[in-house]
């Protein structure tokens, strides 16, 4: 386990990053929240992303100008450096990186596009190379490792497509399609450390559906759907995020109307999920990530302006809530690093 470890939340109301520090017994400590607009930043800060060596973050807005700030990350310092700024195509709802670090992927909920931006070799993200139009909705783009490939989801076709990028930042759209159930609206996905399933969280059927993957394509239809809702909720669900631990045993996906992250028990052999438990999160649980360990999950209330940390049993994936303190307005993203 690390000894500790350094936490940036993004408010997306707010416009701000708070930074945290967060230590081995679950205890967070705010060291402090940097308002994006003292750096001249546009409105609306959202998404963000690391890079593969976990030296940048790369923050997103979803506002006008549509921009990517790079920061410069000192992980035992818990300090983060502003080293450049470059224009995004549209109003981004997820951006990420190709597993090199040569490329920043984004995805346009508003204009369904994808989009490439190279990164420099000092890790500041330049103007876009390429942009096109897919489908309606684009809410999440996922690379595939050790590959010039990525895949995306598209809430508003409910499907997720295939896609690559080649050195010099061309886009190409492949004929791979992989369908959820209408009406279902995809919204994240992660794959298997594995790489043999890729796990979609639905939105409004609140579902997790799992694709086989080859290595090549994700399976035309899922070969399970478990919902993420509490065996009691009776409303509407409205899923949000998705992650797996890093050794693939366990999955948790968040719902924000029943303030809520489900736990799953991952079968090594087929893939498939097994319930474990819900476990309650401060309101509106819209974004959540894990410590690189897998040791903690870190969620963030989007309505009640709180952050929660719980310690992940390494025997069950069972939730244990350590602390809980307020945040910025709006809390949208956090990403976590070892330190």
């Amino acid at each position: 386990m690390a000894s500790s470890y350094f936490a940036v939340v993004c408010n997306s109301a707010g416009n701000s990053l708070s930074l945290y520090d967060l230590d081995a017994a679950g205890k967070l400590t705010q060291l402090r929240e940097m308002p994006l607009e003292g750096v001249g930043a546009p409105s609306g800060a959202y998404s963000m992303t690391l890079s593969p060596d976990r030296s940048r973050l790369y923050v997103a807005f979803r506002g006008t100008p549509y921009e990517v700030l790079t920061y410069a990350i000192d992980s035992r310092a818990k300090t983060l450096t502003l080293i450049g700024r470059s224009p995004l195509a549209d109003s981004m709802a997820h951006v990420a990186t190709d597993s090199a670090g040569r490329f920043l992927l984004s995805a346009s909920y508003g204009g369904g596009k994808v989009s490439v931006n190279p990164i420099g070799p000092n890790g500041v993200v330049m103007a876009p190379t390429d942009t096109i139009e897919v489908a309606p909705n684009m809410h999440c783009c996922i690379p595939v490792p050790n590959s010039d490939e990525f895949f995306a989801a598209s809430l508003g076709d409910d499907s997720v497509l295939k896609f690559r990028f080649d050195a010099a930042g061309k886009l190409t759209r492949l004929p791979a399609r992989a369908e959820a159930a209408a009406g279902s609206d995809p919204r994240h996905f992660v794959f298997h450390p594995s790489m043999r399933w890729g796990y979609l969280v639905t939105q409004t059927t609140a579902v997790v559906d799992i694709f086989g993957f080859d290595g090549s394509v994700l399976t035309d239809k899922p070969l399970q759907s478990i919902s993420i809702l509490p065996p009691n909720w009776q409303g509407q669900g409205w899923a949000a995020d998705i992650r797996i631990t890093p050794d693939g045993r366990f999955l948790y996906a968040s719902d924000r109307n029943a303030n809520s992250v489900a736990t799953f028990a991952v079968d090594a052999n087929s893939g498939r999920l097994t319930a474990a438990g819900h476990t309650y999160a401060a309101a509106w649980p819209r974004g959540f990530n894990l410590a690189p360990d897998g040791k903690f999950l870190v969620a963030l209330g989007e309505n009640s302006n709180l952050v929660d940390v719980f310690a992940i049993d390494p025997s069950t994936g069972t939730l244990d809530k350590r602390h809980t303190l307020p945040t910025g307005a709006a809390p949208s993203w956090v990403e976590v690093l070892a330190s």
